[in-house]
């Protein structure tokens, strides 16, 4: 019996599949931000309180950043690819890609 499992105590019943669910989505692309921020900081050598400072924010916000725990406004990615002189690359989809660029010559 596929899509469920069940014992004499429980039944588990699966809505959707593992990928759909939304909640798992918007943690992927918190988690795809941050690694982003956090490539292209060490890219350029820059220390978080260096960063901060660019960005005109604190170095705790840029730390919830790089760990996944910050919704990727769009003022957000400016302000970083600001600070970080860089254009943005998104790729979205199921499993979304964002990347800080050096800028096109």
């Amino acid at each position: 019996m596929s899509g469920y499992s069940t014992t004499a105590h429980m039944r588990w019943l699966r809505d959707r599949a593992p990928g759909d669910d939304p909640e798992r989505a918007a943690i992927r692309k918190r988690l795809a931000f941050g690694l982003a921020v956090y490539d292209c900081r060490i890219e350029r050598a820059l220390s978080v309180k260096r960063l901060a400072a660019l960005a005109g924010m604190e170095p705790d916000e840029i730390e919830r950043i790089e760990e996944g725990g910050t919704e990727p406004s769009l003022e957000l990615i400016e302000r970083l690819a600001e600070a970080l002189h860089a254009e943005v690359r998104l790729t979205p989809g199921p499993s979304p890609a964002i990347r800080f660029e050096p800028p096109a010559a």
